[in-house]
């Protein structure tokens, strides 16, 4: 399956099987919890939030999100992918952090070499059973990145939506 970011792939009812990848760079520790406890903001069931319930409840309870998290655990901890690059690689240049990226450009161009060797990494392990394309369109319908740490001191490092339109990549 091709990801694809630029316009609304997913299904707005039905069943849609999530795909999250969780993410370290390489100077960062483990992720401090078990994966059950992430798990939970993705999907607990009844009325407790998570991002399953979120969308069931937004939908009028026509669209179940189940999450599946890569790379997979045997052991219950929280296995990641680990970048080759420090964290201050992802963060702007200056006097102190000579491997930063120096403008809009190259910033974009590392955040989705990132997300796209994070993609290629776990590729292997999604199964051909999960159906990761609900509506038949030829593309997966939802991905989420989990990335260790914290925005930084001017939030250059922040969740946010954006169109992946510089590496193309499959699951």
């Amino acid at each position: 399956m091709v990801l694809r970011y630029s316009t609304r792939d997913a299904p707005s009812s039905g069943e849609i099987a999530q795909i999250n990848v969780f993410i370290r760079f390489a100077d960062d520790p483990d992720f401090p919890f078990d994966r059950a406890y992430y798990d939970a903001v993705f999907q607990t069931d009844e009325d407790e939030p998570s991002l399953r319930h979120y969308f069931w409840e937004v939908s009028y309870n026509t669209l179940m999100v189940n999450t599946f998290h890569f790379p997979g655990t045997f052991d219950g901890s929280n296995t990641s992918y680990v970048d080759e690059f420090n964290r201050s690689y992802y963060e702007p240049y200056s006097n102190a952090n000579p491997e930063g990226y120096q403008n809009a450009t190259e910033r974009a161009q590392r955040e989705h070499t990132l997300l796209a060797n994070a993609i290629n990494s776990i590729t292997s392990s999604v199964s051909p059973l999960l159906d990761v394309d609900a509506d038949d369109d030829g593309f997966v319908d939802a991905v989420s990145f989990v990335v260790y740490g914290n925005p930084g001191d001017w939030a250059d490092l922040y969740g946010h939506i954006a169109g992946h339109y510089m590496v193309k990549m499959h699951i």
